[in-house]
This record gives structure tokens, C-alpha cells and sequence, in this order.
């Protein structure tokens, strides 16, 4: 069975929700932590941690996760409100922890934005690192959506 692990870091609640609004997901509890599954099929699975800054995680859940995880994805709105220091320094942390693996900053912003910054990215986001991207999308648009997926889950992921 094929699983891929992402942990989730979102700086606000409502960006998971609307990302994933058009997944169909199970929402369960590991260890006091939310995670969403997707049967993509019987044999391949995928699972979000949802590791968002505003929650306290314990550190051996956080240990255990970095040996596990086969993506980061990081929320952002459009309007980046200031993160708590210890937010800040544990996306930074967890960032630099999984460097060689595939992560995609998401900022969520107007329509009218998305539409022309996609244009001009042709949807492969902005260049980060070999493994990373910066996106833009909206929960109105349904392909900017598919595109965050799409370059996480697909274009970034090891090919072994």
C-alpha cells in the first residue's frame, strides 16, 4: 500500500477547509492531532496532518511525523497576519527538517490575482528549490486548487 504523509501548516482554520472542500475526505484524530484521509484507491492513500500554528503539538508527535511525511504544505492568506514567535520559528524548523521533500506554499488571494498570476506562471508556481513552489489560489477556482494538489502530490514528488 502506497501512503503520502503531508503535514499541513496553515496560518489560519479556514484555509484547510477551503482547500480541501472539494475532497473527499475523513476527517480522524491521531494523538490529538486532526487528519484528513483520501482514498485515492484501495491501494494508495493519502493522509494531512494538520500541524497549524496555533496548536500545541507534542514533540514526539512531531519527531515521529518527520521520519513519515512526504510533503509540506504551508497556508497562507493574501493578508499575512504576523505569526506568534514560536509559530514562526516551528515552520521554520520543520521547513528546514524536511528540505529534500516536496513543499508547496499555497497564498490564497482574489480571484482576479489568481487569474493573472496563473496566467503568467503557466500554473507551475514559482520556483523555490528543486522540491519546492510557491502558489496562488482561490476557493472559487477550482483549477487553482487542483494546482496546489497537482504540484504536490504529482510534479514534486520523488519519482522512486
Amino acid at each position: 500500500m502506497k501512503i503520502l504523509e503531508t503535514a499541513v501548516l496553515s496560518q489560519m482554520p479556514q484555509l484547510i477547509e477551503e482547500l480541501t472542500a472539494s475532497l473527499r475526505l475523513k476527517k480522524e484524530s491521531v494523538a490529538g492531532i486532526d487528519v484528513f484521509r483520501l482514498e485515492v484507491e484501495p491501494d494508495f492513500i493519502i493522509l494531512l496532518y494538520d500541524l497549524s500554528v496555533e496548536k500545541e503539538l507534542p514533540g514526539e508527535v512531531v519527531v515521529h511525523l518527520k521520519d513519515h511525511l512526504s510533503a509540506l504544505l504551508i497556508l497562507f492568506d493574501e493578508v499575512i497576519s504576523e505569526l506568534p514567535e514560536d509559530g514562526a520559528s516551528f515552520i521554520d524548523g520543520l521547513a528546514k527538517d524536511l528540505v529534500h521533500k516536496p513543499t508547496v506554499v499555497a497564498v490564497r488571494s482574489e480571484t482576479a490575482k489568481v487569474q493573472k498570476v496563473n496566467l503568467t506562471t503557466n500554473g507551475n508556481g514559482f520556483y523555490l528549490s528543486n522540491f519546492g513552489r510557491i502558489l496562488f489560489w482561490h476557493p472559487e477556482l477550482s483549477e487553482s486548487q487542483k494546482q496546489v494538489w497537482h504540484t504536490l502530490w504529482g510534479t514534486l514528488q520523488p519519482t522512486s
